[in-house]
């Protein structure tokens, strides 16, 4: 699983979460079980030059700036077709 996993609501910035407490090498590309879940840190992410600029985000921000929901793999129908989002229907 890659390290600190992001989602794409406008790029050129990116919606990331973090494990709380885990080491950058452990962090997990599994999605957390929503926004609200308190294992994760919330933040968007943009370039500025050759460095990344990191602004962190609450919950219910990083739930606005989602563009659907936002499941672990388990209990996504299908695994979520390995993405890790999942909308009806689909």
């Amino acid at each position: 699983m890659s390290p600190h996993p992001c989602a794409r609501p406008h790029p050129p910035q990116h919606l990331c979460y973090t494990y709380v407490g885990v080491p950058d090498q452990q962090q997990l590309s599994d999605p957390p079980h929503g926004a609200a879940d308190p294992r994760v840190e919330w933040a968007v992410v943009m370039p500025y030059g050759a460095e990344y600029v990191r602004e962190p985000r609450t919950a219910q921000e990083a739930e606005q700036e989602m563009d659907g929901p936002l499941l672990p793999l388990e209990d996504c129908p299908d695994r979520c077709g390995g993405r890790g989002a999942w909308e009806p229907g689909t």
